[in-house]
């Protein structure tokens, strides 16, 4: 696993950025000229100059996590059991529902039904007029026009417009 990690203000790494993010309990870095394990003078933080001699010659430094507690090992593979249980039964399901699709597409009538049906719906569209398009268009400007008063959009008040137009010569409210 890679990641890049920011450094802190004076240069240095902090090793609880490297734990949250790959969900470690501890870590430590690896000395690339002895491949030991490094331990840094603080427990979580490593000088820009331990830093540059970690990574010397490498693209970047490498951890491991020493020792794990039984309660971290055991909450790891209880996580890798649950998710092996939910990919079998994602799995599981996704076989049943293509079996019963093949079902459907070899055994039984449904598959030329619904083609039937979609050329039907395709042919009657091109079969409609202008005269009946323009008609569905007014159809729509009404709903809309409808909803826009029901809405409080629009305010019809005849009166009060008639009144206005009357003293002002504007319909206008």
């Amino acid at each position: 696993m890679t990641e890049d990690l920011p450094l802190c203000r004076l240069g240095g790494l902090d090793l609880n950025l490297v734990k949250r993010c790959w969900g470690l309990e501890t870590c430590l870095p690896i000395d690339p000229l002895r491949w030991k394990p490094f331990e840094p003078r603080h427990p979580n933080y490593i000088s820009p100059v331990a830093l540059q001699v970690l990574s010397c010659g490498q693209d970047g430094i490498k951890f491991i996590e020493p020792t794990v507690s039984q309660q971290t090992v055991v909450q790891r593979q209880m996580r890798q059991v649950l998710y092996d249980a939910a990919s079998l039964i994602y799995l599981t399901i996704r076989r049943v529902f293509e079996i019963l699709m093949e079902c459907l597409e070899t055994d039984t009538p449904l598959p030329a039904t619904c083609r039937r049906l979609h050329r039907k719906a395709s042919r009657i569209p091109a079969a409609w007029t202008c005269d009946e398009l323009l008609n569905i268009f007014i159809l729509f400007l009404w709903i809309i026009f409808a909803v826009a008063i029901f809405g409080g959009y629009v305010q019809l008040a005849p009166r009060e417009r008639a009144r206005n137009w009357v003293y002002t010569g504007s319909f206008s409210l």
